[in-house]
């Protein structure tokens, strides 16, 4: 009778190792799915970038986190740098493709249209949002007190900053003093 009790637990014993085994193998498997599937869902950071290729009261939200890992440059001092700093970014993000194809590099595409990824990221990227009304997403501490010392500087001349003022009103000639408005009591 022994030697029966002897083989029941040793077959428990082997039929604990068993499902030890297929539940260690069930979570190496679902880990492993999940990896993929991570994979086969990544942004498709192009697509993102042309929703920003619009006017600043049509842009999105800025990005999540995660996102902006992707799009943002490591070096803080580039969104508020050169724009041709901004440009290469965006260049080395999106990849030549993308770039021949943008209105920038005189492709005919129309403008602000949500379909041209290299000007979407621009406008992404880039802290100069006065003087060519870029948004300023990526997070950075040396470009917002960049941007501080901009607007303390601001002397309230509009058009210094409009570097695309192509209207005839002469904003300099308008004397707001001489406007009447008990005309409107």
């Amino acid at each position: 009778m022994s030697r029966r009790s002897g083989t029941t637990k040793s077959l428990l014993l082997t039929i604990n190792v068993i499902w030890s085994l297929f539940f260690v193998a069930a979570i190496v498997l679902e880990y492993s799915a999940g990896v993929h599937a991570g994979v086969d869902a990544a942004p498709n950071i192009e697509e993102i970038l042309k929703a920003y290729d619009v006017d600043e009261d049509d842009a999105p939200d800025c990005q999540v986190q995660d996102i902006e890992k992707i799009i943002c440059p490591r070096d803080e001092k580039v969104c508020c740098g050169d724009i041709s700093e901004i440009k290469a970014h965006c260049a080395n993000l999106l990849g030549p493709d993308v770039v021949s194809k943008s209105k920038l590099s005189g492709s005919k595409s129309s403008d602000n249209t949500a379909s041209d990824a290299y000007a979407g990221c621009i406008n992404y990227v880039s802290y100069h949002i006065v003087e060519h009304d870029h948004f300023a997403c990526c997070p950075s501490e040396v470009c917002e007190d960049w941007l501080e010392n901009v607007f303390s500087d601001f002397d309230g001349d509009f058009d210094a900053f409009d570097v695309n003022d192509n209207d005839d009103f002469d904003d300099d000639a308008f004397d707001d003093d001489a406007f009447d408005d008990d005309a409107f009591d």
